[in-house]
C-alpha cells in the first residue's frame, strides 16, 4: 500500500477487497475505482479498467454490476481509453450478451471514429455479441483502407455464422475487385452452400448480359468513340464476365480458374489472352463454357451484345428502349452519367471546347484527363472519381498559376492556353494543353520548383495534395500513371545534360525553351 505507483496501490486494494480486507482508509473500493477513472494517470485508468472487467465477467448481473458496467462504459468517451474499453466490453458480452444491451448503442455510434483500431474493435464487439443485424456495417468495413479494420470485419463475419452469408451474397458486385474477393473468401470461410454461389453466379451472368445487350442496341454497330457512359459499360461488362468466372472458380473449387481470371484481368496483350481463353474452356463445364467462352471471345461490343441476348432469349431492344431499360440499372455510376449524359446517338463526341467560360461538368473533366498523357489507362469510375475532387482554376494571360517556394502544392493539369515556366526569373519552358503543372512538389510536399505564369488566357484544373495522397493510396492505377509521368520527365532531363555535358550558361542563365526540371 506504500507503494509511489497510483496502479500499484489500486491493485492492492482491490485485491485485499477481494479477500474481504480492504485496507483501512478505503471505505468502498468502487469509490476508489471511480476515482481512477478521472484520473489523468493514463496506467492508473488501465489498471481500473482491468479490475472492473474481471469482476463483471466473474460475477452475475446485479445494481453493482450495472452501476460498475456504466463506469467502465465511460471510457468510450475518452479518446486514449477508448479501444481498449471496447476489448474490454467484447469480453464481457462473450459471458452476459443480454446485460451489456444499454451500452450497445454508444458502442454501434463509434463505427465512424477515425481511428481504425477503435473501429476494428467495434467490429470485434458485433461478432463476439452476435449482432446479427449489423452485418451490413461488417461488409461495408471489408472496404476500409486499413488491414487492421478490413481483418477484424471479416473475422466478425464469420464469428456471425450463416447469418452473415445472406447479407455477404447480396452485396457481391464485380466492380471492385478487391472487395469481390474479399465477399468470396468470406462466404468460403463460412462453407457457404454451393447453391449460394450458383445464385451469386446467375445473378452477375445476367446482369452482366443484359448491360451487354444494351450497350450493343445504343450503338447498333456503329463505332461512337468519346462517349464516358459506353466506356463504363464496356469495362462494367468486362468486369462483370470476370466475376462470373472468379465465382465459378470458388464455386467448383478450381484452383486454376481463379488463376487464369486474375491472368486475363491483366493482360493486354490479344495473343496471351486468346492462349488463356483456351486453357480456360478446358475446366469449365459444359453449361459455363456455353455461357463464357462466346462472350470472352469477341471484343466486338455489337457481336457481344447480339450473343448476350441469345444466352438471355431477349430480343434486340431499339435504341430508344435501350436507353429506357439502362436507367433501372442498380449501378449508381452508370445511372449518374446516363442522367448527366445525351443519349450516344445525339452525341457521338462530346465536344469539350470551352469557349463561354462555363463551369465544367463533372463528364467535360474526365473527357479532358483522358486526354492527359497517363490518365488515358484508367477506368471510367476512376477519372469520375478524380473529376469529383478537382478544383477548375481560369487565369488571364500573365497571372501567376504557382509561384516559385510556394508552400501550398497542388498538382495542375491544363486544359486550355500556355504558361510559361521560370527559374529564378528565368524562362526554362512552355507548356500547353494535356501538361501536368507542379507534380513534384504536390507528391513531396516540398515547396515549388519553378514559377508558372499564363502567357495566354488558361484554364487549368488543379488537384490538392490531400485528395491527391487519397487517390494514390486507393487507386492504383491512377499512382502507376503518376509515376510513369514522373519517370518520362526524369528520363528526358537525365537525357538532356547527357547531350550537354559541357553546356555553358551566361549570366541569364539556360537559353533552351525546354522544361529541364521538374516542379
Amino acid at each position: 500500500m506504500d507503494d509511489p505507483e497510483a496502479a500499484v496501490r489500486l491493485a492492492a486494494i482491490a485485491e485485499l477487497s477481494r479477500r474481504g480486507s480492504p485496507p483501512p482508509g478505503v471505505r468502498d473500493i468502487d469509490d476508489a475505482l471511480s476515482g481512477a477513472f478521472q484520473s489523468h494517470d493514463v496506467l492508473l485508468r488501465r489498471t481500473a479498467r482491468k479490475e472492473i472487467r474481471a469482476n463483471l465477467i466473474a460475477s452475475n448481473p446485479d445494481s453493482v454490476w450495472r452501476q460498475r458496467l456504466e463506469l467502465l462504459a465511460c471510457g468510450l468517451e475518452n479518446r486514449v481509453d477508448r479501444e481498449q474499453t471496447i476489448r474490454c466490453l467484447v469480453e464481457i458480452s462473450q459471458r452476459h450478451s443480454d446485460a451489456i444491451e444499454h451500452v450497445r448503442s454508444s458502442l454501434l455510434r463509434l463505427l465512424s471514429d477515425p481511428d481504425p483500431h477503435v473501429r476494428a474493435a467495434v467490429f470485434a464487439f458485433i461478432g463476439k455479441a452476435k449482432i446479427a443485424d449489423r452485418a451490413a456495417d461488417l461488409i461495408d468495413g471489408l472496404t476500409d483502407r486499413n488491414d487492421v479494420v478490413v481483418r477484424e470485419a471479416h473475422n466478425s463475419l464469420i464469428a456471425l455464422g450463416v447469418s452473415a452469408i445472406g447479407p455477404l451474397a447480396e452485396r457481391f458486385r464485380s466492380d471492385d475487385v478487391a472487395f469481390r474477393d474479399l465477399v468470396l473468401h468470406a462466404l468460403t470461410d463460412l462453407h457457404a452452400d454451393a447453391t449460394v454461389f450458383v445464385q451469386i453466379y446467375d445473378a452477375e451472368f445476367r446482369r452482366t448480359c443484359t448491360r451487354a445487350l444494351l450497350r450493343a442496341a445504343l450503338t447498333r454497330g456503329c463505332v461512337l468513340p468519346g462517349h464516358a457512359l459506353l466506356q463504363l459499360l464496356d469495362e462494367r461488362i468486362d468486369e462483370g464476365l470476370n466475376a462470373c468466372l472468379c465465382v465459378t472458380g470458388v464455386e467448383s473449387g478450381a484452383e486454376r480458374i481463379s488463376e487464369l481470371e486474375t491472368k486475363l484481368r491483366s493482360t493486354r496483350d490479344s495473343h496471351q489472352r486468346a492462349i488463356l481463353i483456351e486453357a480456360m474452356e478446358s475446366l469449365l463445364s459444359p453449361v459455363r463454357r456455353a455461357q463464357l467462352i462466346p462472350l470472352y471471345e469477341t471484343d466486338d461490343a455489337f457481336k457481344r451484345g447480339r450473343i448476350a441476348g441469345q444466352l438471355l432469349g431477349i430480343s434486340f431492344p431499339s435504341q430508344e428502349q435501350a436507353w429506357l431499360d439502362l436507367a433501372s440499372d442498380p449501378d449508381e455510376l452508370i445511372l449518374r452519367l446516363h442522367r448527366q449524359l445525351p443519349p450516344p446517338w445525339l452525341a457521338p463526341e462530346e465536344s469539350i471546347a470551352d469557349t463561354r467560360g462555363v463551369p465544367l461538368q463533372t463528364m467535360q473533366i474526365t473527357a479532358h484527363l483522358q486526354r492527359a498523357a497517363g490518365f488515358n489507362r484508367l477506368a471510367m469510375r476512376e477519372l469520375v472519381r478524380i473529376a469529383d475532387v478537382v478544383e477548375e482554376i481560369r487565369l488571364a494571360a500573365e497571372e501567376i498559376l504557382v509561384e516559385e517556394g510556394e508552400e501550398d502544392p497542388s498538382l495542375f493539369l491544363l486544359v486550355s492556353g500556355e504558361v510559361s515556366l521560370s527559374q529564378h526569373g528565368t524562362e526554362i519552358g512552355r507548356l500547353g494543353p494535356g501538361a501536368l503543372v507542379s507534380e513534384l512538389s504536390s507528391i513531396d510536399g516540398g515547396p515549388s520548383a519553378e514559377r508558372a505564369c499564363a502567357v495566354t488566357p488558361v484554364l487549368a484544373l488543379r488537384l490538392r495534395r490531400e485528395p491527391l495522397m487519397a487517390l494514390m493510396a486507393d487507386v492504383p492505377a491512377f499512382t502507376i500513371a503518376l509515376s510513369q509521368l514522373l519517370a518520362v520527365r526524369v528520363r528526358s532531363l537525365q537525357s538532356e545534360l547527357g547531350e550537354r555535358p559541357n553546356a555553358q550558361t551566361d549570366e541569364t542563365g539556360p537559353t533552351t525553351n525546354t522544361r529541364n526540371g521538374l516542379s
